[in-house]
C-alpha cells in the first residue's frame, strides 16, 4: 500500500512538472493614422481572424493582456469576448513585471503589444525572437513552456489584403561593373567611406563592400549572375565585438554561422544557422544593385529580403517617386527616389535619370547618407 501511495505521489509530481502552457505574443492589428488611432477596417478583420485562430489552438488563452491604447484593446476585444474574460491592461514600461507574472502563473495567455515591444517580450520570455517592421501585421509568436523547455513557433494571421511577393524579371545587363566610392555622412558630418566593387567571375557576380569608419568591416557577396539570388555571404571586422559571418545558400536552405553585434532581442555570441526559405530571396546589402536590375518601371513591388546579421527573412515593399528635386551633400539633384520598407530600418535609394546611376542611399532613422563621390 505504501508503495502504491509513493507511486501516485511521484506520478502527480511528474505530471505537474511536465504540465505545459503557451503564451501568444503579437502586435496589434492594422491601424488608422493619427494620435492613439483605432483599428482600420482591415485591422478589425485581422482581430477577428486572430480570435478564430486562437480558438482553434489546443492551448487556448486563459488570460488576455493589452496595452492601454485603442488599437491594442480593439485587437484583444474579439478573443476576450469569445472567451468571456476581461482584458488585463499593462504598461509597456512594465514588461518585466508582466513576464514575471506570466511565468509565475503558468497559464496560457495572449499578450498584445507593439512593433517595438513584441520582439523584446518574446526574448524576455525565453523565446526565439524576430523584429517586427512598422508595416508588418499578423505575426504571432507562440511560446510553449514544458518543464524547463521553451519552444517557439511563428505563425501568420493573414487577410485578403496582405501584400504578396510580386512576380518580376531582372535584367542584370543594367548593372555597372567596377568600383565606386561612397562618402558616409551621419547627421551631416563626414564619418568615413565605403568602397563597393562589383566584378564578374566564371561562377558568380561578386560584390565586395569595404566599410571604413570608426570600425572597419569587409562584406563579400556571391550572387547568381542570372537573377542576383545569393550563393554565399561572408563578413568580417571588429566593433564592440568580433564580426565573423559565413553563410551558404543552396536550394532553399541557408547554413553557416553568425557572430556579430546583433539586435538586443537576438542571441548574442556565435550562432549556428540552419534556416529554410522559399526562393527567390535577396540579401539586404545588395538592394542598391537589385533595384537597377528590376527597373523603376516595375515598381512598386514586394520581394523577400534576408538580413544576414539577424538571420531574418522579411517581405520588403519597394515604391518609387520620380523626378524629385532635392539637395544631397550640398549639391542639387533631380532624382528618382526608391523607398524600401519592411526589412530593417527604411532605406531610400537616389537614382539619376538612368536607373543604374546611383547617386546615393540613406537610412533616415540614423541620419546616415552614403553619397557616391567617384567611380574608381
Amino acid at each position: 500500500m505504501r508503495s502504491l501511495v509513493f507511486l501516485l505521489v511521484f506520478l502527480s509530481f511528474f505530471s505537474a512538472a511536465q504540465e505545459s502552457f503557451t503564451v501568444y505574443v503579437t502586435r496589434h492589428a492594422d491601424k488608422n493614422s493619427g494620435k492613439d488611432p483605432s483599428l482600420s477596417s482591415h485591422g478589425q478583420e485581422r482581430a477577428v481572424a486572430l480570435s478564430k485562430w486562437l480558438l482553434r489552438q489546443a492551448d487556448k488563452p486563459e488570460m488576455v493582456f493589452s496595452t492601454d491604447y485603442n488599437r491594442t484593446r480593439q485587437t484583444a476585444e474579439p478573443i476576450s469576448n469569445a472567451l468571456g474574460i476581461e482584458t488585463q491592461l499593462y504598461q509597456p514600461s512594465a514588461s518585466s513585471e508582466l513576464v514575471e507574472q506570466l511565468l509565475e502563473e503558468k497559464k496560457s495567455a495572449l499578450v498584445i503589444g507593439h512593433s517595438n515591444t513584441v520582439p523584446m517580450l518574446v526574448y524576455m520570455l525565453g523565446g526565439q525572437s524576430e523584429s517586427i517592421s512598422e508595416s508588418e501585421y499578423g505575426t504571432v509568436f507562440a511560446l510553449t513552456f514544458k518543464g524547463e523547455d521553451v519552444s517557439t513557433k511563428k505563425s501568420k494571421i493573414v487577410t485578403p489584403v496582405d501584400p504578396q511577393v510580386s512576380d518580376f524579371e531582372l535584367d542584370t545587363n543594367r548593372l555597372i561593373i567596377g568600383k565606386r566610392r561612397f562618402d558616409v555622412f551621419r547627421a551631416g558630418e563626414l564619418v568615413g567611406y565605403n568602397i563597393h566593387e562589383l566584378s564578374v567571375t566564371e561562377e558568380a557576380l561578386e560584390l565586395t563592400i569595404m566599410q571604413v569608419e570608426s570600425t572597419n568591416h569587409i562584406s563579400k557577396f556571391w550572387l547568381s549572375e542570372e537573377d542576383l539570388s545569393p550563393l554565399k555571404f561572408v563578413k568580417s571586422g571588429v566593433d564592440e565585438r568580433n564580426t565573423d559571418i559565413a553563410l551558404n545558400f543552396n536550394q532553399g536552405t541557408v547554413t553557416g554561422h553568425i557572430e556579430a553585434a546583433r539586435a538586443l532581442y537576438k542571441q548574442q555570441g556565435r550562432e549556428q544557422v540552419l534556416k529554410q526559405y522559399t526562393p527567390p530571396i535577396f540579401l539586404l546589402g545588395t538592394l542598391a544593385y537589385v533595384i537597377p536590375a528590376i527597373g523603376l518601371d516595375n515598381l512598386p513591388l514586394n520581394l523577400n529580403v534576408y538580413d544576414p546579421v539577424n538571420s531574418e527573412i522579411k517581405l520588403a515593399q519597394l515604391s518609387v517617386q520620380r523626378e524629385v528635386a532635392m539637395t544631397l551633400n550640398n549639391t542639387s539633384h533631380i532624382v528618382n527616389v526608391v523607398t524600401v520598407r519592411g526589412v530593417g530600418q527604411p532605406r531610400k535609394f537616389y537614382f539619376g535619370p538612368r536607373v543604374n546611376n546611383l547617386i546615393g542611399f540613406e537610412i533616415p532613422a540614423t541620419q546616415t547618407l552614403f553619397y557616391q563621390v567617384s567611380r574608381l
